[in-house]
C-alpha cells in the first residue's frame, strides 16, 4: 500500500513539475482564480535603439531564424555572427543577449504587439513621435489609418533617411 502511494505521489509530482516547466517556458501564468486572462509570452527583445536591437536567444533559435525574422533574409547570418563574435553560427546558446545591427538598406521587421501605436513605435525607433514621422511610417507600410493598427501585423521599420524622402500630401478633395 505504501509503495502505491509513494509511486502515485512521484507520478503526480512529475506531472506538476512538467506542467510548471511548460508554463514557465511559454511565459503564460494565471494570476488568480478570478483572473482568467493569460499573460502574453515575454518577447526576447531586451532593448531597442536606433542602431541596434538587443535580442536574447531563446531555446530553439538559430541565427538563420533570427536573420530571417529581423531582416527578411537568411543572408545576414554571417553579419550577426561576426558582429557578436560568434565563431560557429550553428552553435548559439539560449539566454545569451546579442546585438542585431540596423542595416539601413534593409528595413527591419516589427510585429505589432497588443497596445502598440505608431506613436510608441516611432518613439522607440526614431526618437521622434511627431505627426509627420508617424504619417510617413504609416504611408511607407501602406496603412491608411495609423491610429488603427492591429496587433499581430508586421510592419517595416526603414532607416530614418528613407522616411525623410517620403512626401506627404495633406490636401483634401471636396466632393
Amino acid at each position: 500500500m505504501k509503495k502505491n502511494i509513494k509511486n502515485e505521489y512521484k507520478r503526480l509530482l512529475a506531472s506538476v513539475l512538467a506542467a510548471s516547466a511548460i508554463i514557465s517556458m511559454t511565459g503564460c501564468t494565471k494570476k488568480s482564480n478570478e483572473d482568467t486572462k493569460v499573460e502574453e509570452p515575454k518577447t526576447s527583445i531586451t532593448e531597442q535603439t536606433q542602431d541596434y536591437i538587443y535580442y536574447q536567444i531563446m531555446n530553439g533559435d538559430t541565427l538563420y531564424d533570427i536573420s530571417y525574422t529581423f531582416y527578411g533574409s537568411y543572408d545576414y547570418v554571417d553579419v550577426i555572427a561576426e558582429f557578436n563574435n560568434i565563431k560557429n553560427p550553428d552553435m548559439i546558446v539560449a539566454g545569451r543577449v546579442i546585438k542585431l545591427p540596423n542595416v539601413p538598406e534593409i528595413p527591419m521587421k516589427y510585429t505589432v504587439e497588443f497596445g502598440d501605436s505608431f506613436y510608441d513605435i516611432c518613439t522607440r525607433y526614431y526618437k521622434r513621435n511627431d505627426h509627420e514621422i508617424i504619417d510617413k511610417l504609416a504611408k511607407y507600410n501602406n496603412i491608411e489609418k495609423p491610429g488603427e493598427i492591429q496587433a499581430g501585423i508586421t510592419i517595416l521599420i526603414p532607416d530614418i533617411e528613407v522616411l525623410n524622402e517620403i512626401e506627404l500630401d495633406y490636401s483634401f478633395k471636396l466632393k
